[in-house]
């Protein structure tokens, strides 16, 4: 094998090692984003998951999300009931394990709140920070100036038909619970309609709860899933709310089995 040979099998094995402790995935495989392009003022979703994220490769792990360049205002915001450090001012949002360790992946949003009357572009970067390994990902987004209304009909055209210029009455949007219970159980937290995220201990013997949930609205649909299927040291169950007009909110209970014991 000649010197030239082994200089690029050395560089190669440098590079691979690199790409081991600090990896940036164009495919975001645990950073998702619902639209990279929005408009002033959009509430952004976005998702991290962490089922790929084992500890033993990780050991402890915290979780940085940010965004640059802060030339305008943004707000981070989380959907589930984690402690949070936000910094408005940097952009950024930390998250400790102590409370990743209870989920599966976690739903931010991102707020928009800036005068711009061009396109922008801004990068969102994930950064999963373990004691023995890190993953950076990111993904780009674009921020659109506020669109402009468009002119309403010729109040002196008179009435053509076209319902298209009027705001049509789609139902409510109230898509909350007014009541969440356990029979024969109490969650840790105190239930509000605004909480979506709730924990409970039972025995190891628990294969199914019944799950009480009583929607604000009565014309809202709930559906209950995961409340006969408990097994393993912790099982979910999701409520899910559909509002009249069909947006859904999402209520999670965590159920966790520790030991035979009673309630």
């Amino acid at each position: 094998m000649n010197r030239k040979m082994i200089f690029v099998i050395v560089l190669a094995l440098a590079v691979a090692a690199v790409l081991s402790l600090v990896t940036v995935s164009g495919e975001n495989s645990f950073l998702k984003c619902s639209k990279p392009k929005v408009t002033v003022g959009e509430v952004i979703k976005f998702k991290v998951d962490f089922r790929g994220i084992s500890d033993e490769e990780y050991g402890k792990y915290d979780l940085n999300l940010s965004i640059e360049p802060v030339d305008g205002s943004f707000s981070f915001g989380v959907v589930e009931d984690v402690d949070v450090t936000v910094n408005n001012r940097k952009g950024t949002c930390a998250v400790s394990y102590e409370a990743l360790s209870f989920y599966d992946e976690l739903n931010f949003t991102l707020k928009t709140d800036m005068e711009t009357e061009e396109k922008t572009s801004y990068t969102v970067k994930a950064n999963i920070r373990g004691e023995n390994h890190e993953a950076v990902e990111t993904l780009i987004l674009t921020v659109l100036p506020p669109r402009q209304e468009k002119p309403g009909p010729d109040p002196g055209g008179g009435d053509d038909g076209d319902d298209s210029g009027k705001d049509v009455y789609k139902g409510s949007s109230d898509n909350y619970l007014a009541d969440l219970k356990l029979a024969g159980y109490k969650m840790e937290q105190k239930f509000h309609k605004t909480r979506d995220t709730y924990f409970v201990k039972t025995g190891k013997s628990v294969q199914s709860l019944n799950v009480s949930a009583t929607p604000c609205d009565r014309k809202a649909e709930v559906d209950i899933i995961g409340n006969d299927r408990i097994s393993g040291d912790m099982s979910k169950i999701l409520i899910n709310v559909t509002a009249e007009n069909g947006k859904v909110r999402v209520y999670r209970i965590y159920v966790l089995q520790e030991g035979d014991k009673g309630r």
